[in-house]
């Protein structure tokens, strides 16, 4: 008996681990969609005038 529950926790475990690795991955892939590499972080604007509106 305790065997089986041994065996219940650990694929309850393993089930919730891979379901949050699922959604990183996913939260990761929608992050990198949104990002542009090729855009400044900072405003151009911003960099030449040091002002506080950024």
């Amino acid at each position: 008996m305790a065997m089986h529950c041994a065996v219940g926790v650990i694929a309850g475990l393993y089930i919730v681990v891979w379901s949050k690795a699922k959604d990183f991955v996913e939260t990761c892939k929608m992050i990198s969609s949104r990002m542009d590499l090729e855009e400044p972080l900072l405003s151009e604007k911003c960099v030449e005038f040091e002002t506080e509106e950024c």
